[in-house]
């Protein structure tokens, strides 16, 4: 008879457990972080694009921004002849249905005719959808509006807006 402590078979069964509750958090944990990153990226490219549509509005002369696989430029006018003043790279990749490179020019009102959508993609495939709650934004003329791609293609009939 035991009068206390564990036996080896109880304390293996109680390793075997936590082995297969930390294999299973460890993956949901990568697809947490794949999440938070996608949905970081869209959010900080959505606000980029804001603050450009108003400082058209504000200083009343036309912003172009370029967008291109990794890359994100933003020139001071509409004239991409010359450097542009902030050039960022992105984590993922982004495709848009408004051409390669993007470019979408805001007029010194704020507003663009550049109407399109950008996709974020962390997996560089299309037909892959990922878990963030928003990947995507749909440019129209006076809206940027944040949004979820439903579909294996980038554009605003498969982008549910949030």
């Amino acid at each position: 008879m035991r009068d206390h402590g564990f036996t080896l078979i109880e304390l293996l069964i109680a390793i075997a457990i936590m082995g297969i509750l930390m294999a299973i958090a460890t993956l949901n944990w990568h697809e947490m972080q794949l999440k938070s990153a996608v949905e970081s990226e869209i959010k900080k490219i959505h606000a980029d694009l804001t603050e450009i549509r108003l400082q058209a509005l504000y200083s009343k002369t036309a912003r172009r921004v370029i967008l291109s696989g990794q890359q994100f430029k933003i020139y001071s006018s509409a004239e991409t002849s010359v450097d542009p003043i902030v050039t960022k790279q992105l984590r993922y990749p982004i495709v848009s249905n408004g051409g390669d490179p993007l470019i979408l020019t805001f007029n010194s009102q704020g507003v663009t005719s550049d109407i399109c959508s950008i996709c974020v993609l962390p997996t560089n495939d299309l037909a892959v959808l990922n878990s963030a709650a928003e990947d995507s934004i749909i440019v129209s003329q006076t809206r940027l509006n944040l949004g979820k791609r439903t579909g294996g293609v980038c554009d605003s009939d498969h982008i549910d807006q949030k």
